[in-house]
């Protein structure tokens, strides 16, 4: 069962969809923040814990924390260009956002499992970044399918909006995990959950909507 808003064009901007059990298809009841949401959590379980991780790892200079802080990131920006480009190339959103997102929350569970040394660390630390950030710059090129006319506008602003909440919940979420059980790991795993599960709801989606257009075609 969908809650949505309605938009001036007359078109709807989904809350969130359970399923009625019919064929998925393009729409704008699409619940994209959900996904976004999930995204979100991910890249900001790096961005803010990143340093943590390093610290742990060994590493007790602010100064030596701050510069191989930089070390992912630079990676990330190689990988993400690469990978942008190729997704480009194939003109194929779907598959490349369900394989960087996946990939990414089994890179956080590596860095769950390797993070506490340094170099293990950075090495699991930037295949996360390079596939988790770059599933953002796929993720908005998706947007266009499911919203067209005065409607796209404001269903990006309500993708933004809600999917930003995961900013505030990835970080509090794994502090109190870490607070609560001593363990940094822990939150990790919960948030790459999160990040596998929207990659893989992407997938299905895909997958049903290729079906969908197939059967359209017969």
């Amino acid at each position: 069962m969908p809650i949505f808003f309605r938009m001036f064009d007359g078109s709807h901007i989904a809350l969130f969809d359970l399923g009625d059990g019919q064929s998925a298809a393009p729409s704008a009841n699409t619940p994209a923040w959900v996904v976004y949401f999930t995204l979100t959590c991910g890249t900001m379980a790096i961005s803010f814990w990143l340093p943590t991780i390093i610290h742990g790892a060994g590493i007790h200079s602010v100064f030596d924390t701050g510069l191989l802080s930089a070390i992912p990131y630079g990676i990330g920006a190689i990988g993400i260009v690469a990978i942008s480009r190729h997704s480009d190339k194939r003109r194929e959103r779907f598959c490349h956002y369900a394989v960087c997102a996946i990939g990414g929350g089994f890179a956080l569970c590596l860095v769950g499992l390797y993070g506490s040394g340094l170099y293990s660390a950075l090495l699991c630390l930037s295949i996360a970044v390079v596939l988790t950030f770059a599933a953002l710059p796929i993720f908005w090129s998706m947007p266009k399918d499911h919203l067209s006319g005065s409607g796209a506008a404001g269903g990006i602003a309500l993708i933004s909006s809600l999917g930003q909440l995961g900013s505030f919940f990835s970080p509090a979420l794994i502090g109190w995990i870490k607070t609560t059980t001593g363990r940094l790991d822990a939150g990790l795993y919960v948030l790459a959950a999160l990040l596998i599960a929207g990659g893989v709801a992407v997938l299905v989606y895909s997958g049903r909507r290729i079906g969908s257009a197939a059967r359209g075609i017969a």
